[in-house]
């Protein structure tokens, strides 16, 4: 079945190579399906005696001049098995034959002996309709009276609310409608309980889970991209693509809200937070004791400044202030801050170094083949989520 929407390329050198293995039956090269800014992988394999290609999980980026480097091929899907599709590469467009035409040159034959039991099967359906449309309206429910709407609106209220229930006294048991100041204590409550801010949102918390861990593995996955190709990320954003964006602004919503609730309990001097945001390196000068206070801590800040979208880094540093002294209480808030602020650069460098030493060890590796062995190493992952998650523990009870 020829499919229009789906677009698959070639490689432009593998041209001449795909063509004569068609011809003679040889191991042909690999083909892509088109998805966005994003190349998927089919491999080829022989089912049922036919040479055919089978999807695979690795990806390509696919904008600015690597288009150039490509061809459409057409093919024909063959089937889906356990969520893996089967294509066949095709000589030549197929024809798009829509199976409805045939159906309908068919109704034509029998639509005149359908008449009459159309016009009687559609006298019976208004009428059965007819018949639904009372009913509904003999069900529907009358509004209570403007005396006891109060009360019905306030006992579904309390069933609603259980923590109410448990902080009510003994003389309170029949709830909302018992009389005078115990009616509006119980009203007081439940409003300042619902004022009570929440203990931590929902999006700070760190939970050890396998989506958890699913989620922080494909952020891994789109920073080792990022290291291969600077225009990853940017490309990503610009073509809304749903396979990286959702776990990276998962990953960042998460650091963000640890930021924002570090900064409302321990504020900072806003010339401290620029430094601390501007510059990736932190250093903690040992506190001084010859005629000063021990109590405080020079920190310095360094580093070349970086594009926080694209993570590569910019020509022009800043020429702000580097170095500041702070209190004790205040230390383990700048290096939390700053750590957190930066988290995602850094964890960066780790996977370009990673993609790096991989490169050193086989130069003839591409770019998904080099994305596939960064990842395959369960242990190193494994190790940067472990890290992730103890700066958000620490974080969290900083902020208790």
């Amino acid at each position: 079945m020829y499919r229009e929407r789906d677009e698959f390329v070639v490689k432009i050198e593998d041209i001449k190579a795909l063509k004569v293995a068609l011809g003679t039956g040889r191991d042909p090269p690999a083909i892509w399906k088109v998805q966005k800014a994003l190349l998927q992988k089919f491999m080829p394999e022989v089912r049922d005696g036919q040479r055919q290609f089978s999807a695979t999980n690795s990806y390509l980026g696919y904008f600015g001049d690597a288009k150039t480097k490509y061809k459409r091929v057409y093919v024909k899907f063959i089937e889906n098995v356990n969520k893996k599709d089967y294509v066949r590469v095709c000589s030549k467009k197929p024809r798009n034959r829509p199976s409805q035409t045939l159906r309908h040159g068919q109704s034509k034959t029998g639509s005149s002996n359908k008449t009459c039991f159309s016009n009687s099967a559609a006298q019976k359906g208004s009428s059965a309709k007819s018949k639904a449309r009372t009913v509904k309206q003999v069900k529907v429910k009358a509004e209570p009276p403007p005396k006891k709407r109060k009360k019905w609106v306030k006992e579904e209220y309390s069933s609603h609310s259980d923590s109410s229930v448990e902080t009510q006294s003994d003389d309170d048991d029949n709830g909302f409608l018992s009389k005078g100041n115990t009616h509006g204590k119980t009203v007081k409550n439940i409003q300042q309980k619902s004022e009570r801010p929440p203990t931590t949102p929902y999006v700070a918390r760190f939970l050890n889970t396998r989506m958890m861990k699913e989620t922080f593995k494909n952020y891994v996955e789109l920073l080792v991209s990022t290291a291969l190709d600077p225009d990853m990320i940017e490309a990503s954003e610009q073509s809304n693509d749903e396979m990286y964006l959702p776990h990276m602004r998962k990953i960042d919503g998460m650091l963000n809200e640890n930021k924002k609730r570090m900064i409302s309990k321990f504020p900072l001097p806003p010339a401290l937070k620029t430094a601390l945001e501007n510059f990736p390196e932190l250093a903690v000068c040992a506190p001084g004791t010859k005629g000063g206070n021990s109590n405080l801590t020079k920190i310095k800040m360094s580093g070349k400044n970086y594009n926080k979208k694209t993570l590569q880094s910019l020509k022009q540093n800043s020429k702000r202030l580097k170095e500041f002294t702070v209190d004790q209480e205040k230390l383990q808030c700048c290096t939390l801050y700053h750590t957190l602020h930066h988290y995602k650069y850094h964890t960066y460098l780790i996977c370009k170094k990673e993609a790096s030493s991989i490169l050193k060890q086989n130069k003839d590796l591409g770019q998904v083949e080099t994305i596939q062995q960064c990842m395959e190493n369960e242990k190193w992952v494994e190790d940067l989520f472990e890290k992730f998650g103890d700066h958000l523990t620490q974080a969290q009870q900083n902020c208790l």
